[in-house]
């Protein structure tokens, strides 16, 4: 897989239109990575879905606000898939259709979860999908430790 972050992106590319971040309050113990000699250690609590869910909707609507877009503009989405429970919460709490996250549940059958590595792949399956055309915007949606949610606004060139 190539990433290119140039300012001559290729015809099949997407633009970053925006992006943004934020933790959830009183979350900082429901998902941590901890340095070891070997490895990370990883507490990931069961309530985490849950937590995503309730605040999913309005973080997201905040996002597109700034850009003065509504949920409905989105065309595509590539959801950090952390688990099955993650992707079938944050569909539900945004309201998308059963082929929505079918990019990112290819993903996580194929390869699981990859951390930070998992969403550049959901991207390469967009990229490659001839349902996604020249201008259609894509949101793109991860989480991590701390509990926190990262949110891309992508737009496919063309």
């Amino acid at each position: 897989m190539r990433i290119d972050v140039s300012s001559h992106p290729e015809r099949s590319s997407f633009a970053v239109i925006g992006t943004t971040e934020m933790m959830i309050p009183e979350t900082t113990a429901e998902m941590t990575w901890t340095p070891s000699d070997s490895a990370f250690d990883m507490v990931l609590a069961r309530s985490v879905p849950a937590r995503v869910g309730r605040e999913i909707l309005s973080f997201v609507e905040r996002f597109l606000g700034s850009f003065d877009l509504e949920l409905s503009r989105i065309a595509h989405f590539a959801i950090h898939p952390g688990g099955p429970r993650i992707v079938e919460m944050v569909a539900r709490r945004l309201g998308l259709s059963d082929g929505a996250t079918r990019h990112s549940l290819q993903v996580l059958r194929q390869r699981g979860n990859m951390s930070s590595t998992t969403l550049p792949h959901i991207w390469r399956l967009l990229q490659e999908d001839p349902d996604v055309r020249p201008n259609d915007l894509v949101l793109s949606l991860a989480f991590g430790p701390g509990l926190t949610v990262a949110a891309n606004l992508l737009q496919r060139l063309g």
